[in-house]
């Protein structure tokens, strides 16, 4: 399973190898834990109370930020 990091913020200094290696981990345990749902890919996305409101106002029609927002996408979830 193919996992990626988009960090869209940049008020905090992140250790990005560090997010990888632990989306690698939990896509791993993931996959263990689901062997019946073939997983593409698993997009973590990192992004500032700005992003994320836009992103629940344009999907959820919430204007205010949250702190997860998952979606599922062709069988396949986006986190």
């Amino acid at each position: 399973m193919k996992t990626v990091i988009q960090n869209n913020q940049t008020v905090i200094p992140l250790h990005l190898p560090a997010i990888q290696q632990l989306a690698d981990s939990l896509a791993t345990a993931l996959a263990a834990a689901d062997p019946g749902t073939v997983w593409g890919e698993v997009t973590l996305l990192l992004t500032d109370d700005q992003g994320i409101t836009q992103t629940n106002r344009e999907f959820f029609g919430k204007n205010q930020p949250t702190d997860v927002i998952s979606f599922q996408v062709g069988g396949q979830a986006v986190l």
